[in-house]
């Protein structure tokens, strides 16, 4: 089949033969496990990719379904969703033709046997994601050799992998009404933790938080060094620069509200002479 594509710069793709005609849009390229991990298609071989969602139209009438890989305890799970809003679902965790043959008799019939292939309604033949997937592979570079900036960046990406699959997977395994919500995950490198929040920030609130530190550090006489000390073991406290900065707020306002005079007890004091 021959391909038409400018992938990644557009994100719709062609794969056509005289026969048949599939449109492809790729919602979320997904990644490839590493090597021991990675799972195959069938001859000819192409690698399946993990977290990844593709949008696929085919046939005279234009059918359009969603298709996704996730994988789950080392096994890649082919999901299929189609019908009004993508609302019905199949899936499998043997192959991506078994998922698309359960597609295929869902929205035909309950008794038609036919096949489609699961390659092609997966997308796993295009040979321009495919060398994408490989070069950034190949780009993956150690965490302690990234920039502040570019790790800060792979644990957000990171972040929000998870909290698409409890988005998607919450409603599987709780009532509606029990409102499950993730606010945060913790995240360890060589020792570095991170903490990522997805509740919206409550700007009063911190700005509270952070003065009733300083009026506390104050009232204890607790040192900068030691303060530090605390931070390097409790992440979840203020860090020293969100303190400081407060503790200048606070002085600048209280000089503006209460002026002060210094006097210099060493200077003899000159009187004015008393006339009446």
């Amino acid at each position: 089949m021959e391909e038409d594509s400018t992938y990644p710069t557009s994100r719709f793709i062609k794969l056509y033969d005289k026969k048949r005609t599939f449109y492809y849009k790729i919602i979320k390229e997904g990644t490839y496990p590493l090597t021991n991990q990675l799972h195959y298609t069938r001859n000819p071989k192409h690698p399946i990719p993990h977290n990844y969602i593709v949008e696929t139209q085919y046939g005279k009438a234009n059918h359009i379904v969603k298709c996704s890989i996730n994988y789950v305890e080392g096994k890649p799970l082919f999901k299929v969703n189609f019908g009004e809003n993508f609302a019905k679902e199949v899936h499998s965790l043997e192959s991506s033709t078994e998922a698309a043959c359960k597609y295929y008799q869902e929205f035909k019939e309950a008794t038609n046997k036919g096949k489609i292939s699961g390659p092609l309604l997966f997308g796993l033949k295009l040979l321009s994601v495919e060398r994408v997937y490989k070069s950034v592979t190949l780009k993956i570079q150690p965490f302690s050799e990234l920039s502040n900036t570019t790790r800060c960046r792979k644990m957000l990406c990171l972040s929000q992998c998870i909290l698409d699959a409890v988005e998607e997977e919450k409603e599987n395994m709780f009532h509606p009404t029990d409102q499950i919500k993730l606010k945060q995950v913790k995240f360890e490198s060589y020792n570095d933790l991170y903490d990522i929040n997805f509740e919206q920030l409550n700007i009063m609130g911190e700005i509270k938080r952070i003065e009733a530190v300083v009026k506390s550090l104050d009232r204890n006489h607790i040192s900068r060094e030691a303060y530090r000390s605390l931070a390097r073991i409790e992440h979840s406290i203020p860090r020293e620069e969100a303190v400081s900065t407060t503790r200048q707020r606070i002085n600048i306002e209280m000089r503006k509200n209460i002026p002060l005079t210094l006097v210099d007890l060493l200077q003899p004091p000159i009187f004015e002479p008393i006339t009446e």
